[in-house]
């Protein structure tokens, strides 16, 4: 593969790790989740011949690359430097700068024709920013905007969509032309208007306002020279000289076509069951496109495609036939994640730009305190999360994300030691669910069961319940207790009861209040309790001595609830947390409230740990 991938092996990473003899005192290891490629991508260029160039180069994350028409410049969005603005950058990698304010969410950004101007739509406004920076001018009319059409082709106007159901076309500054009534829209090359009425029905409007024809359809598609391709309601395909008059063509080049996408004058592409298939309009014929073109192509202007073929192979395709691979992906398999996100091709098709959401598998890995010692456990194509460790620090629990082995089971928990030699599952199913997550394992004092959270939804429906099992293997057993992230300590075992954390016995009964709020526990060896928040704040909570502990800059990891452990002494706490960039790793500090440590740099550190 290809793609670039920040964090390199791991022999490369420890050495990149900073040594804190403050921390070393504590001794043992620290056992945690990770990624290893923290921030899931990069904005990406890929060329035709298959090298590629990291465009945004950031352990933040990058994402949503929008190009410019002239195909020079790359629009996306970062959390870079802790703020989560619109940033731009240079097709060569050079040139980049943040052009917006911080940001509340992530927006949806349209190019002007020029491409010196971006309009950025977020929930209830629309502004005007300029690629160099220093530009922010609200232009919508105070209709709270709720969708983003774009610019005219001459660069005079933008189109929003307001909840209502109108179309508006304002200026560059803001003043008010036109409404329509629609919900969605689209800009042809010459200035026409194509505006989405209702499910069946489109209207043509001239630049003017003025309202020019009506059609029958349910999707449309402008060609390059401003033909309107459309389905109708009963899947037939019609193309429009402007978007007017009667059709010029008519055809069925597959049952219920849909999606039509323009690959050039003469070619129009519409998909139908089995991908996509190319309606000639000069020959009035049908064909079969094969490679790029068979998912979801992404277009140039030469008509040649970007895409995957098949699925997690990136490859470039030509309408005569030729196709070459370019890039393969083979972690993402099985997940619920893109390896291409928002693949754009390069005007003149010697490219494509994209951002990935293929993340590695999360595999476990060992590290001393003092940031050394770093060493991989696992290396799987599954992910292996919420590590805890035995107190004799010899044996890992986790949970596996691999349905392979349970008969539905999309979470199980699993054992091995911490060479990771002799792994092994914990527990049978007890049910025939087809939805069971079991995590958050914790080892009992001698080792020789495991507590945890399962997810069953026939049982628990909206929640999770705490269940036993063997460390050696066998059925697990139900507490009756539900929540979850459960911590077994010297006595008692500690959990989350639906916003409360409590404790009970190792059988589920004698089951006590603690403290209201949403907390994860931890026990020390000696049976201290501790707390770390991930709801309305982050903190650190002791409540045997109602002393908090503040973890300024830091926040919870973005993709899972943190983990927190004590070490073997209880002088200190393990944790994982996010920096201002949203970046995770493993951190400690006293429990004094001072020492504050970053054990591990850029890993994408996420979920549970263990210490010992």
């Amino acid at each position: 593969m290809i793609r670039g991938v920040k964090a390199a092996i791991v022999a490369a990473a420890a050495l990149a790790f900073a040594s804190f003899a403050s921390a070393a005192t504590t001794g043992g290891h620290i056992v945690f989740a990770a990624t290893d490629d923290p921030a899931n991508g990069d904005v990406m260029l890929v060329r035709a011949d298959g090298t590629q160039l990291d465009l945004s180069a950031s352990p933040a994350l990058d994402t949503s690359p929008v190009l410019s028409p002239d195909g020079k410049l790359v629009a996306f969005f970062s959390t870079r430097g802790g703020h989560r603005a619109e940033w731009v950058v240079g097709v060569d990698g050079k040139g980049m700068r943040q052009v917006t304010p911080p940001l509340g969410m992530q927006p949806v950004v349209a190019w002007a024709p020029s491409s010196r101007d971006l309009a950025v739509a977020t929930p209830n406004h629309v502004h005007r920013a300029n690629v160099a920076g220093g530009t922010w001018v609200r232009i919508d009319r105070r209709d709270h905007p709720q969708g983003l059409v774009g610019w005219s082709p001459s660069g005079t106007a933008v189109a929003y969509v307001t909840p209502i159901d109108n179309v508006v076309l304002v200026t560059r500054d803001g003043r008010k032309l036109h409404a329509f009534n629609g919900d969605t829209a689209l800009w042809s090359p010459v200035g026409r208007l194509a505006v989405r009425r209702n499910s069946e029905t489109w209207d043509v409007y001239a630049a003017s306002g003025k309202r020019l024809a009506t059609i029958s359809a349910t999707q449309v598609a402008w060609s390059p020279a401003g033909r309107l391709g459309s389905v109708t309601p009963a899947g037939a395909v019609q193309v429009r000289a402007g978007g007017v008059g009667k059709a010029i063509a008519t055809a069925r080049p597959v049952r219920h076509a849909a999606d039509p996408l323009w690959a050039n004058e003469t070619h129009l592409l519409v998909r139908g069951a089995d991908g996509y298939v190319t309606y000639d309009l000069a020959r009035h014929a049908t064909f079969e496109v094969a490679g790029a073109y068979r998912i979801s192509p992404a277009l140039a202007r030469d008509g040649s495609a970007y895409g995957e073929s098949p699925w997690g192979t990136l490859a470039h395709s030509t309408l005569t036939g030729s196709t070459r691979v370019l890039d393969k992906v083979t972690v993402c398999q099985g997940k619920d994640t893109d390896a291409f996100l928002g693949l754009q091709a390069l005007p003149d098709g010697s490219g494509a730009v994209f951002a990935g959401d293929c993340a590695p598998p999360n595999d476990l890995f060992s590290v001393q305190p003092d940031g050394n010692g770093l060493t991989r456990l696992t290396q799987t194509t599954t992910d292996e999360l919420d590590p805890s460790l035995s107190a004799d620090g010899t044996k890992v629990a986790f949970a596996r994300v691999d349905g392979a082995d349970c008969n539905g089971c999309t979470h199980q928990i699993w054992t091995m030691r911490l060479d990771g030699s002799d792994a092994h599952s914990v527990q049978l199913p007890s049910t025939k669910s087809a939805i069971l997550q079991d995590d958050r394992p914790s080892f009992s004092m001698d080792g020789t069961q495991v507590v945890f959270a399962r997810w069953d939804a026939p049982i628990t429906g909206d929640g999770s319940a705490l269940y036993t099992a063997p460390a050696s293997g066998g059925a697990a057993a139900p507490l009756h207790l539900p929540g979850g992230y459960p911590a077994w300590g010297p006595s008692r075992i500690a959990f989350d009861a639906q916003g409360n954390i409590d404790t009970a016995k190792p059988d589920g009964s004698d089951s006590q209040h603690v403290i209201a709020g949403d907390f994860i526990p931890a026990w020390s060896p000696d049976g201290r309790l501790a707390l770390i928040t991930w709801g309305g704040g982050f903190w650190i909570t002791l409540p045997a001595t109602k002393r908090r502990l503040a973890l300024p800059g830091l926040q919870a990891p973005p993709s899972t609830p943190p983990g927190l452990a004590w070490s073997l002494d209880g002088s200190h706490l393990a944790f994982t947390a996010a920096n201002k960039d949203g970046v995770s790793d493993v951190w400690t500090i006293g429990v004094d409230g001072t020492g504050l440590t970053r054990v591990t740099h850029d890993f994408g550190a996420n979920g549970a740990l263990g210490w010992r």
